[in-house]
């Protein structure tokens, strides 16, 4: 029983976190909303049976945190080159900040669950051990989660960067631009070399 309503608590959380996302045109708060959605995903890893739900649940952490520091640390960029985090007051600024636009790109493809990113791997084995289990209604609901992650990070890809510029910006050469660059190919890399996670996570959990 308890395991049950932790699960449903669980792609609450997802779908609630989402929706809520959906809802903003504020950059700034759909990455909070994108955060809180994103936990959901890490709760329904752990409430999986098994000694593999730790580690899932930990690799959905790690790769959720790495994604969404880049992700905010591109909003940041985006603020401060525009001095505006509405997403409808800027468009076109893949020409104006295209690292930028790749930083966010490589962090939102892991959040989304895109292979080969790190962010894909717990997606994919929550998704297996949960349907293994019999909790069938519940993984709909947290596809139907991830679907909604993979639209409102793509309406803000599309909303921000693409178009006609609407104004006019620059990118700036900093510290935070390179950490966001470096965090997204983090990702890819160690989607591609997975098992090292893992085996630094099973280190940890030992």
């Amino acid at each position: 029983m308890c395991l049950n309503l932790t699960l449903i608590a669980a792609v609450a959380i997802i779908i609630t976190g989402a929706l809520l996302a959906v809802a903003q045109n504020s950059l700034k708060k759909i990455l909070i909303f994108a955060t809180l959605s994103q936990a959901g995903f890490s709760l329904l890893a752990f409430c999986q049976s098994g000694i593999a739900a730790m580690r899932m649940s930990v690799l959905y952490l790690f790769s959720q945190v790495i994604g969404l520091c880049g992700l905010f640390l591109c909003a940041s960029l985006i603020k401060k080159a525009t001095g505006s985090d509405n997403i409808n007051h800027t468009a076109g600024l893949l020409k104006a900040m295209p690292y930028t636009a790749l930083a966010f790109l490589l962090c939102a493809f892991s959040i989304m669950g895109i292979p080969p990113f790190l962010g894909f791997w717990p997606k994919l084995l929550t998704t297996i051990s949960s349907v293994q289990e019999g909790h069938i209604v519940i993984e709909v609901f947290a596809v139907f989660g991830a679907f909604l992650t993979l639209f409102y990070l793509m309406r803000v890809f599309n909303r921000v960067f693409l178009g006609e510029p609407k104004i006019k910006a620059q990118e700036n050469n900093s510290l935070s631009l390179w950490l966001a660059f470096g965090l997204g190919v983090l990702l890819l890399i160690l989607g591609f070399a997975v098992k090292l996670p893992f085996s630094l996570i099973e280190a940890l959990i030992k």
